[in-house]
């Protein structure tokens, strides 16, 4: 039994049904190579720094609805539609499993591809980061 599983049975045994879920990384998921890819947290924020083709990439997997497993060269985000509420988890060796609501997967679906920083949501946001050639 992985990290994610332990801890994911530990908390519905202690709160059952009416606690908030933690995400787990889906099993199936798709993998795709980013190049360039990395988490920050700033208090109740999660903010996934990318280059313009990760924002590309981040775009179509939100419009695909499909989980997916993003592989950057530091760090690994596992992304998974949900329509339950579900909080994020990071376990330093398999990544962050990171849950996408149906209007976070609608904000991040129409995310630019420019430089910049973008909220998704209260708790996601993505900061696209110029490559070395466009600086």
């Amino acid at each position: 039994m992985g990290l994610f599983s332990a801890v994911k049975n530990a908390v519905d045994k202690l709160g059952g049904s009416s606690t908030v879920r933690l995400a787990s990384p889906d099993p199936h998921a798709v993998e795709v190579s980013v190049d360039h890819l990395s988490v920050h947290t700033a208090g109740g924020l999660i903010i996934l720094v990318t280059s313009p083709a990760g924002a590309q990439i981040l775009s179509e997997v939100a419009r695909s609805g499909e989980p997916a497993q993003l592989r950057g060269p530091q760090t690994t985000v596992h992304l998974s539609p949900t329509t339950k509420e579900q909080r994020p988890v990071h376990d330093p060796k398999k990544g962050w499993a990171i849950p996408l609501s149906p209007a976070e997967r609608e904000t991040l679906s129409q995310l630019n591809a420019e430089p910049g920083d973008y909220e998704i949501s209260e708790s996601l946001a993505v900061s696209v980061e110029p490559t070395p050639e466009e600086s």
